[in-house]
């Protein structure tokens, strides 16, 4: 089995590192039988077998590197730390997420594996903003890559265009240039569909800078919102309030498309919902071709969290289209939803949330799913939660 394989990839490890060769070649026989073991393990178990058979003041043996892709699992990374191989290549099948931020943490792993590797663990939740700020300040970049990042931003999927351009919002002295490559950053941020991560990597890294500039504020508030930091929230939509009110038209529409987000959050000091927010926040999307498709999501969630959205607002959606693209929920996993919220058990029915949203993540969820999950939540009980998700959902969806 599994677990027998382990153990025994476990006990060699352990045989190796106290230098009893035919302890190692004991357990490496059974192991053979049990799966396919991967030439890396042997190699690393040879290195670190090899070093622990050395006399003392001996010469240590050459640095090795290995030659094929190092499995990503927690003994395989203390192994390979022990060894200290140089790692130039990852396997980013079968990942074990524990083992990410160890995998991240060895000095012998090429820069590009790690890249690859972060890249994975933060579409998938697996690592947090903190892990990804810190990764993305100490990236080398030199005058290619970054002319690439900002060239390529709409077209490669590459995450080394995201950690550039997150080094470049970190680094870059000049403020005007600093913003443009945050702005280029955010979009990034929700085009690979990882808000909530990549929203509290950019507070880290622009944790310097003070609510002055328009644009600046947009992104910021919004990362502070969908990372859960509703205080920093506050306190970047009052200082553009503060400054920006009958004086600077950009500003005035920023704050507009702001406004609803911060009702939502609940942040202390923030308007609360009006209609005449809502027909603001309607007037300020004329231009837009995707109107009807923004409107009806903010409105579905607002009145999932038990707002109120005026007759008149939903009447002007009428002429918008009569059915949206989105994905549907599997009927089975929908059911076991639907059980656990009408057994009244808020942990369960958050789970079955968070399964549902699983495939597409929150930038893919339609409004009419949206509305169902956030108003379940919030009839249950978990009201924050709720208005966690119905925040994630709207700034991953761009509003």
């Amino acid at each position: 089995t599994n677990d027998d394989a382990y153990w025994l990839r476990m006990v060699a490890f352990c045989d190796a590192a106290r230098g009893n060769r035919s302890g190692v070649d004991f357990q490496l026989d059974i192991l053979a039988e049990v799966e396919d073991v991967q030439p890396t393990f042997f190699q690393l178990i040879d290195q670190i077998l090899i070093e622990a058979e050395q006399q003392p003041g001996s010469v240590l043996p050459a640095k090795v590197t290995l030659p094929a892709s190092l499995r990503i699992d927690v003994l395989e990374a203390v192994m390979a730390r022990l060894a200290g191989v140089n790692v130039p290549e990852l396997a980013l099948e079968g990942v074990n997420p524990l083992a990410v931020g160890a995998m991240l943490a060895l000095p012998g792993v090429s820069e590009d594996a790690k890249t690859n590797l972060l890249g994975m663990a933060v579409r998938r939740g697996w690592v947090d903003g903190v892990l990804l700020a810190t990764f993305a300040r100490n990236l080398t970049v030199d005058a290619e890559t970054r002319e690439a990042a900002s060239k390529f931003v709409a077209d490669d999927d590459r995450f080394t265009v995201d950690a550039t351009l997150a080094n470049l919002t970190a680094n870059v002295s000049e403020e005007t240039e600093r913003d443009a490559f945050l702005s280029l950053a955010w979009q990034r941020v929700l085009k690979q569909n990882y808000a909530s991560v990549g929203g509290e990597s950019l507070l880290r890294l622009t944790a310097d800078q003070v609510p002055s500039a328009a644009e600046r504020a947009r992104i910021l508030t919004r990362a502070a919102l969908v990372s859960g930091d509703n205080a920093l929230a506050e306190q970047w939509f009052l200082a553009l309030r503060s400054q920006a009110v009958g004086v600077d038209t950009t500003r005035d529409v920023i704050l507009i498309g702001l406004a609803p987000l911060m009702a939502i959050s609940g942040a202390e000091g923030v308007p609360s919902l009006t209609e005449n927010m809502i027909h603001s926040w309607w007037q300020a999307q004329r231009e837009r071709t995707d109107r009807f498709e923004r409107a009806n999501m903010l409105y579905t969630v607002l009145e999932a969290l038990g707002e109120r959205v005026d007759d008149r607002a939903w009447t002007q959606l009428e002429n918008g289209p009569v059915v949206f693209a989105g994905s549907v929920p599997a009927p089975a996993q929908w059911r076991r939803f639907l059980i656990s919220a009408r057994n009244g058990d808020a942990p369960a029915t958050l789970s079955n949330t968070f399964r549902l949203l699983a495939e597409g993540g929150a930038a893919a969820v339609p409004a009419a799913l949206a509305g169902s999950l956030i108003g379940t939540l919030h009839g249950i009980g978990p009201t924050s939660e709720a208005r966690m998700l119905a925040l994630e959902i709207l700034i991953s969806q761009g509003l």
